[in-house]
């Protein structure tokens, strides 16, 4: 074929989320981690009556954070923060947008657990507030856990396993439709699109791992399409198609196979 289309990662991208997952499965053997159940963006999932305030934020916390599996025992405080700056018209044709990038929410420790916050704009797109504090949360995991080798020449790395965990956690679609985030603002001098990036890995990398958390759970991908963008659901089906293609992902994701 003249234009072959590519894989949608390099092998040792593939391999490296693979490896994650085995990681994730090692360090949590204990904790029922063996079998994890895709969470759905629908009222089954998330009983919440809509609402934007911190009230209803906790709420919906507390709902991410059951269905990671934290209960009591993961001490948490949730924390509304200063809302990001948003682009605004000063003129007919002059925007002002700041160079600073979003932060979505962060974490950290105190004395009494952890410390979460959140941007209270988040609660206007639900499936990205959800996103970002099953990140946050991922960070209270991760931390439990010892470091991996790799971690101390690339200490980026120990961030990137944060986005595979929410995914390798059930909550890839909410990962996936939240990586990219168009915004509309609207003033009486202009109106537009606030483009904005999430994470700290591409739709690619989330694809892949979407695909073997499906294959390692032994989930049907139709129980995805039909919540996600056609764009997720074309980058999902090149990932499965790579899985089926490299045998050896999966067996690298289940801990049988180290990568080479």
């Amino acid at each position: 074929m003249l234009f072959k289309k590519k894989r949608l990662l390099a092998d040792h991208e593939a391999a490296w989320i693979a490896a994650q997952f085995a990681w994730f499965a090692d360090q949590l053997s204990e904790s029922g981690w063996s079998r994890r159940e895709l969470v759905l963006p629908t009222s089954d999932f998330f009983s919440v009556p809509k609402g934007s305030d911190h009230g209803t934020a906790c709420a919906v916390f507390e709902q991410v954070k059951s269905h990671m599996g934290l209960g009591d025992d993961w001490p948490c405080r949730l924390e509304a923060q200063e809302p990001a700056h948003v682009p605004h018209a000063v003129a007919d044709a002059v925007m002002v947008q700041t160079d600073e990038t979003p932060i979505n929410g962060t974490f950290r420790m105190t004395e009494t657990g952890a410390l979460i916050t959140y941007d209270p704009a988040l609660m206007t797109a639900p499936k990205a507030y959800i996103t970002t504090v099953a990140h946050e949360l991922a960070h209270y995991v991760i931390l439990s856990c010892p470091a991996q080798a790799e971690w101390e020449e690339q200490p980026m790395l120990e961030e990137m396993v944060t986005d595979p965990f929410v995914i390798a956690a059930g909550f890839g679609i909410f990962k996936l439709e939240s990586i990219s985030q168009s915004t509309a603002f609207q003033s009486p001098l202009a109106q537009g699109w606030s483009v904005s990036h999430a994470g700290y890995i591409s739709r690619e990398f989330a694809a892949m791992a979407m695909a073997i958390f499906l294959r390692t759970n032994n989930i049907d991908p139709g129980c995805v399409t039909q919540h996600v963008s056609r764009h997720s659901e074309k980058l999902l089906k090149r990932a499965l198609q790579q899985l089926e293609a490299d045998s050896n992902l999966l067996e690298i994701a289940k801990g049988n196979v180290h990568p080479s």
